[in-house]
């Protein structure tokens, strides 16, 4: 007699009847390794394939359903990216606990299992934007591109806080920006549209109510340059010189100049540790405007909880004025689902929900919206008209299709599995640092950064110099005070830097601890960054040692040990680093020889090259070349100007340095600081 299967074999059983099930064929056009993944993704999605079931090994299935191991290989590996199933080689894979789509319910724009039949027919603008989508097949880009093509990873607070444009699928947006060209007309592009191009306005309209719980009607969405535009508007057309304006404290650094140029009453509230506080707010008189980030906190990472934010609405319906939220990076959340946004509880229609497309795309984009009650829209668009500031319509078709056949949902849960892993990197390196004991962190659960309170002793300099040595973005919390004294902090960007780079930042870190010996001058450090600034800038020059020590105002052996203890290497190897990344960047890239690359990136010798290449890298140039050629794929190459272009507001640096430098008169400027 056969013995009874337990509670596990008979989930096992089941989920391998269900992939023996009748399978649909390939659609026309799809690549093998598409349709075994949609095939399992649909199975999941439907429940065939509960959370915690096993799949079948490689082999397995290969054999099956009898086609190569290599396309099932693939087609697992899309799906643990995009989080669908976990696991590691040797251990199995199984269907995750959480699946992404629950992140954007049913609903979602591109990701419904429903037929358009089971839709309802499409509108007349659905229709006119209905394109060919980009190749799903198409493998995303390796998250390694910016590292390799950059010569040292960006120090930009800002870029350590934006998405990361290596993980953009570029080549699906190529593909969508030559459709939304072919079929743009002379009407369209002749015919600014000042609330932005309705079929876009439709599908922000879909993805809020399915991923922000917000519904709205498409006249309700105007299309905007970004979050700073929408707040910018707001102030213009809601704001008198004699209102008052309530904002966070600390908080987003532009909410007091935007909303200031309207009205010389910003007050600044301390929040608490449940985000705006509504309590003392209410003291305020003539309140018109309240700017809240409700979702993750400008910098605290707080999440406003729903009594709170209750109590805000009514506060709101009750004296008559609007609240601005600022839903920035919330479609990022880590340990759960987010909780939908404060618009959805707007039964008052109070709220201007302000979003972007800028923080989960890529930044040069410059496309954000606004939901807007029905009673302001007239207005908004409006002036929108009079501003006559409307984004590219290509750049807008382009977008509505992205949105429509699912490649931003497809793009947010891979962008979402490799910023948690960047996370948790940034956290084990705090760890490394401090302690598991003495970390406190805020804001970690979703977003681009955290908050890491320093512990007793720690100097903010060491910290943040040390940070920017592993080549990540902090930023001290007190740039983001206007009126309140919080204990020392600093901000901690993760989200466009590498894991290697946030590995170097425990080890940077932990040397900069009290105790670790004597601390460096803080003027000598910035000198320093400034020597390393330039030489990753321009490695192919020379940089001599002893000019570089006049420079920095120091002697060539004070200079060399400096340089050493801040960054790890002295100054000659640091420098022959740099030239082997960037000649590493130009083998995979260009069809350039060795000895041009070798010339092209300041080496005078092939043979010390040849040399310095394999001691750093292990491989000779030529095997390094077969190598990285073969780990990326054709599609995973990010243009150069791509990620110049999202670095480029390193300009923030030089500008906030030199408000802070005479604004405490410590460190007038020098001619020995700037090289």
């Amino acid at each position: 007699m056969n013995k009874p299967l337990s509670a596990k074999q008979s989930g096992a059983k089941r989920q391998e009847a269900s992939l023996d099930l009748p399978r649909d064929a390939a659609r026309p056009g799809e690549s093998k390794q598409a349709w075994v993944y949609r095939e399992i993704r649909e199975r999941i999605l439907k429940g065939a394939l509960p959370s915690g079931a096993r799949l079948p090994s490689t082999r397995s299935l290969a054999g099956r359903w009898h086609i190569a191991r290599s396309t099932v290989e693939a087609a697992y590996d899309q799906l643990r990216s995009e989080g669908y199933t976990a696991g590691t080689v040797g251990s199995g894979t199984y269907v995750a606990a959480v699946i992404p789509d629950n992140f954007f319910r049913t609903g979602l724009p591109g990701e419904g299992a429903a037929t358009p039949k089971a839709r309802g027919p499409m509108s007349a603008s659905q229709a006119a934007m209905a394109a060919p989508a980009p190749d799903a097949s198409a493998p995303p880009p390796a998250p390694h591109v910016a590292a390799l093509l950059a010569p040292f990873p960006s120090n930009s607070l800002f870029f350590s806080r934006s998405a990361d444009a290596a993980l953009f699928p570029m080549e699906r947006w190529r593909k969508g920006l030559m459709a939304s060209a072919r079929r743009v007309t002379p009407a369209q592009l002749a015919n600014d549209e000042p609330q932005g191009w309705r079929p876009l306005r439709e599908q922000i309209a879909r993805y809020l109510g399915a991923a922000r719980g917000i519904s709205c009607d498409p006249d309700q969405v105007i299309v905007l340059g970004g979050i700073r535009d929408g707040l910018d508007l707001c102030g213009h057309l809601l704001l008198q010189p004699q209102d008052r304006v309530l904002i966070e404290d600390p908080g987003y650094l532009n909410a007091e100049p935007i909303f200031g140029q309207y009205t010389r009453h910003v007050v600044p509230l301390a929040i608490d540790a449940e985000g705006f506080p509504v309590a003392r707010a209410r003291n305020q008189r003539g309140v018109k405007l309240v700017h809240v980030t409700p979702a993750h906190q400008a910098p605290t990472g707080v999440t406003m909880p729903v009594s709170r934010r209750l109590e805000l609405l009514d506060w709101a319906a009750q004296a008559g004025w609007w609240i601005v939220e600022d839903d920035y990076d919330s479609e990022f959340s880590y340990d759960g689902a987010p909780l939908a946004a404060l618009k959805s509880l707007d039964t008052a229609d109070r709220v201007i929900h302000c979003g972007s497309f800028n923080k989960t795309l890529f930044n040069a984009l410059r496309i954000g919206y606004a939901v807007v009650p029905k009673a302001l829209a007239p207005d908004f668009v409006q002036a929108r008209r009079r501003a006559g500031r409307s984004p590219s319509i290509i750049e807008q078709m382009t977008l509505a299709a992205f949105l429509q056949d699912g490649s931003f949902a497809r793009h947010v849960r891979k962008a979402r599995g490799v910023y948690a892993r960047r996370r948790d990197a940034a956290l084990r390196a705090l760890r490394q640092a401090v302690g598991s004991d003495e970390l406190r962190v805020s804001g970690e659960h979703a977003g681009f950064h955290l908050l890491w309170r320093l512990p007793p002793g720690w100097d903010m300099t060491q910290a943040v110099v040390a940070a920017r040595a592993a080549g990540v973005g902090m930023q001290p919390l007190a740039d983001f005070c206007r009126k309140v004294d919080l204990p020392p902090g600093v901000v901690v960007g993760y989200s466009a830097v590498q894991e290697d780079a946030l590995s170097r930042l425990g080890t940077l870190l932990a040397q900069a601890a009290p105790g670790e010996g004597p601390q460096q001058d803080p003027a000598l450090l910035r000198r320093l960054l400034r020597v390393k600034d330039r030489m990753d800038a321009a490695s192919h020059e020379a940089w001599p040692v002893e000019r570089l020590a006049e420079v920095s105002g120091i002697s060539k052996a004070h200079f060399a040990h400096s340089f050493k203890r801040a960054f790890g290497l002295p100054p000659h190897r640091y420098l022959l680093t740099r030239r082997i990344e960037q000649s590493v960047a130009m083998l995979r890239d260009t069809e350039q020889s060795v000895t041009e690359i070798a010339y092209a990136t300041g080496w005078e010798s092939l043979g010390t090259y040849s040399r310095i290449f394999r001691d750093i890298t292990g491989l000779s140039p030529s095997a390094m070349r077969a190598q990285a050629r073969t780990e990326a794929q054709p599609l995973d190459r990010m243009p150069a100007c791509v990620v110049k272009a999202a670095q480029r507001p390193d300009l923030n640096i030089a500008v906030l340095e030199k408000r802070r430098r005479e604004a405490d008169g410590k460190f007038p400027p020098s001619t020995q600081e700037v090289l």
